[in-house]
């Protein structure tokens, strides 16, 4: 994963596999919480992917811990599929 800082204004970007960069957005406070989201729709597929990651960085921002609610929806169809993950990283 990168991440990229401008100010309160906060980017990570995750490699996945097979699939390519997602990129989340949104904020970090002064106090070393954040918080970033992504929607990705897969048109051919017929799906929404939306997912919000509540976390914060450790003392010198050198660790992060967070979690990640996923939620996948058939747009067809409406039907939902929630995810829980769990993000815990260092430099």
């Amino acid at each position: 994963m990168s991440v990229v800082q401008n100010g309160e204004i906060l980017q990570f970007v995750v490699q996945i596999q097979g699939f390519g960069p997602v990129r989340y957005d949104g904020w970090l406070d002064r106090g070393g919480g954040f918080q970033v989201g992504q929607v990705t729709v897969y048109a051919s597929r017929g799906l929404e992917d939306r997912s919000t990651v509540d976390g914060r960085f450790g003392a010198g921002g050198r660790t992060l811990s967070g979690t990640e609610i996923e939620t996948i929806t058939d747009l067809r169809t409406g039907a939902t599929c929630r995810i829980q993950w769990r993000w815990t990283g260092s430099r």
